[in-house]
């Protein structure tokens, strides 16, 4: 079992120990007839190993992938395409009215939101950010649609509701009809009532490796463009104001759904995701040239199953990326000294976000840490399902605002350090109009 999954089981329970990780379901497939699957549960003394037919873990962002398979499959079905209008299904300021979003709907803002379409949403091109947090003012746009990388599960909630408004079916028989019954997935729902197209999943491991098994042989052109390079990590304005290396972002693209890892030759090896929500955190990865599959769903009370992702899904750019993006905790000792006194989200212990960056941040302005996520998706999710309580428990992800090739940008948007920092980081760093000064898309504004 153990030499299948390619694990250590020991040292898979010694990070679950240490972290305070309750439980852990993985599995592993080449194809529908040989899916090996294992929980280890950290409060059981003995060994335990079975079928996964009923540890069903929430998925967290591992919700998405399954989101957009559904939507490429939709596409070409009652004149549905990749580059439909969203806005003419469903107005973005209907959509904002409904869940009670404020944004400023000016003229510029109603020209970006009229180019959203399928394509854009599904690679995180729509400038959009992770969610909505009313403390910090109206929804902002973190750089104009079609020209960067961010990653949104709000983006996901206006797509949802233009597929039910299109298709005149929630979205659980939407799944129902269009992926679980045709994958195999006799475990997995989008969680009625609260359905939500960013993190809503609850499944079991050997349910996710069955649906991403029927994902690499599906024919369906439409659903193997997922596996095609959309936009470059390059242009993550986020990934770049964490200094994350050249060397790394040039090694991940995103396509539909899915972050894509690549050789040094520049040829598409992988396709993964990672999934961080409160007390369930998950990680898949895709070897698309065997057609085999790995995944992982964890809870654990104190948040820390994140720790799991090295030790079973092995390291590589994408969990590089991961980890240094977002300053998750990499192995137990990285956490807080006090994390099981002062819950903190798994942060690294060296890792601390201030009250001013905080109050800057609207999921998409300021310094975005463990932290913030941890207070994006539980909010998403509560506006769709019209519980707008705005209080935290989550993950996900985001950056800066648009400006205007002539507009200034002032200190306070510039500067992506502590206030004690900005004037020798200043005084060493260029200020980039762009998110990235390597971008393929962006050039740096000149002084």
């Amino acid at each position: 079992m153990q030499r299948l999954l390619g694990i250590d089981e020991s040292k898979i329970r010694k990070v679950m120990q240490d972290g305070e990780i309750q439980s852990v379901s993985i599995a592993a497939g080449t194809d529908l007839n040989h899916i090996t699957a294992i929980e280890i549960n950290n409060d059981d003394a003995e060994k335990t190993e079975q079928v996964l037919a009923n540890a069903i873990y929430g998925a967290a962002s591992l919700t998405k992938p399954v989101f957009t398979y559904l939507a490429l499959t939709l596409i070409g079905q009652e004149n549905f395409q990749l580059n439909t209008q969203l806005h003419e299904i469903l107005p973005f300021r209907d959509f904002c009215n409904k869940f009670k979003i404020i944004w400023d709907d000016t003229k510029e803002n109603q020209a970006r939101v009229q180019q959203f379409n399928p394509d854009m949403i599904l690679s995180h091109q729509t400038g959009l950010p992770i969610g909505y947090n009313p403390a910090s003012g109206p929804l902002k746009f973190d750089f104009e649609p079609g020209e960067g990388f961010g990653y949104s599960g709000l983006h996901m909630m206006y797509l949802q509701e233009c597929l039910e408004i299109k298709f005149k079916l929630p979205l659980e028989a939407l799944a129902e009809q269009y992926v679980f019954r045709l994958a195999g997935m006799t475990h997995t729902s989008f969680n009625n009532p609260i359905a939500n197209a960013a993190n809503s999943l609850h499944t079991t491991a050997e349910d996710y490796v069955r649906f991403c098994l029927h994902w690499m042989h599906d024919q369906n052109p439409n659903v193997q463009a997922a596996f095609k390079s959309k936009v470059s990590m390059r242009d993550d304005p986020w990934a770049v104001r964490e200094e994350i290396p050249l060397n790394t972002l040039n090694h991940l693209d995103w396509g539909y759904g899915w972050g894509l890892e690549k050789n040094d030759e520049g040829d598409i090896i992988s396709a993964f995701h990672t999934g961080d929500m409160g007390e369930w955190r998950a990680g898949v990865k895709l070897d698309l040239n065997d057609k085999s599959v790995k995944v992982f769903f964890s809870r654990s009370n104190f948040e820390n199953g994140h720790l799991l992702q090295d030790q079973i899904l092995g390291r590589s750019y994408a969990l590089d990326y991961f980890f240094d993006k977002f300053k998750f905790a990499r192995t137990p000792d990285e956490l807080k000294e006090d994390w099981r006194v002062n819950p903190s989200f798994g942060i690294r212990k060296y890792w601390d976000i201030t009250d001013d960056q905080m109050a800057r941040s609207s999921f998409g302005q300021g310094s975005n840490t463990a932290k913030t996520l941890a207070e994006g998706q539980t909010t998403t999710a509560k506006l769709l399902s019209g519980a707008i309580k705005h209080q935290a428990t989550s993950s996900s992800k985001q950056e800066t605002i648009p400006k205007k090739k002539n507009d200034s940008v002032n200190d306070k948007e510039k500067s992506i350090v502590s206030k004690s920092e900005a004037k020798s980081d200043q005084a060493t760093k260029p200020s980039y109009h762009s998110p990235s000064p390597f971008s393929t898309k962006y050039k740096p504004t000149k002084k």
